[in-house]
C-alpha cells in the first residue's frame, strides 16, 4: 500500500478507481493480476478487499462505517432543547417547563387519606359481629371505625347489605354517604 506507480497498474475499473481515492497501488513490473471470487468472476473490489484485509481502511472500503466515537452527540440529556429537541418533544412531551404553583416546605402528613371502599367496610367488622348483626337486625348496630383500620376516606364502589350500621370516618364522599344511608347506615364524621 501507498507504492506509487506510473502507467497500468493492473487493476480494472471499479477498483482502479477505489485504488486511486485510497491510495493503493501495484507497482506495474507485477503485471495485471486479476482476482477471480468464488462465483469465477473477476471482481475487482474484493482485490481491493484482499490487499486492505486487517488494515484500518478495509473496514472503510468494505462496510464504508463511522469509527466509533465517545459521546457524539454530548453526555446524558444533552441538547434536549437543541439538537435533540425532536426526540424531547416526540417522546417526552412536558419534560421541560413549569406547572402549577409553588409551595414552600411541602409536607404530605396532612394531606395523608388512604381510602377504602364501601364494599370493604364489612370487612372491618368482626365474624362474630356480623353473625350477630344477621342473627338480630333490631338489635345494637356494629360501629365501624375506618381510621382504627388504617382508613381516613370512605368511597363509594360496590354495594352494601340492607343492614344498619354507623360509619366513622374523616372524609366519606357524597356517592358512598348515599349508599350508606339507602341501605340503613349512618355517617359521623370524626377528627
Amino acid at each position: 500500500m501507498g507504492k506509487e506507480s506510473s502507467g497500468h497498474d493492473g487493476m480494472t475499473g471499479a477498483a482502479n478507481a477505489y485504488g486511486r481515492k485510497y491510495g493503493i497501488t501495484r507497482k506495474a513490473e507485477e503485471g495485471p493480476r486479476n482476482v477471480t471470487d468464488h462465483a469465477g468472476t473477476t471482481n475487482g473490489s474484493w482485490l481491493i478487499w484482499r490487499e486492505e484485509e486487517g488494515d484500518e481502511i478495509h473496514l472503510q472500503i468494505r462496510f464504508e462505517i463511522v469509527w466509533h466515537r465517545k459521546h457524539p452527540g454530548g453526555r446524558g440529556l444533552a441538547g434536549g432543547m437543541h439538537h435533540h429537541r425532536i426526540n424531547m418533544d416526540m417522546y417526552h412531551p412536558g419534560y421541560f417547563g413549569k406547572v402549577g404553583m409553588r409551595h414552600f416546605h411541602l409536607t404530605h402528613q396532612q394531606y395523608w387519606a388512604p381510602v377504602v371502599n364501601i364494599d370493604k367496610l364489612w370487612s372491618l367488622v368482626p365474624a362474630e359481629a356480623r353473625e350477630k348483626v344477621a342473627a338480630n337486625p333490631t338489635g345494637p348496630v356494629p360501629v365501624i371505625d375506618v381510621l382504627r383500620h388504617g382508613y381516613a376516606k370512605v368511597l363509594g364502589k360496590g354495594r352494601l347489605p340492607k343492614v344498619p350500621f354507623i360509619v366513622k370516618a374523616r372524609f366519606v364522599s357524597r356517592k358512598a354517604e348515599e349508599k350508606i344511608v339507602k341501605a340503613g347506615g349512618k355517617v359521623e364524621l370524626v377528627a
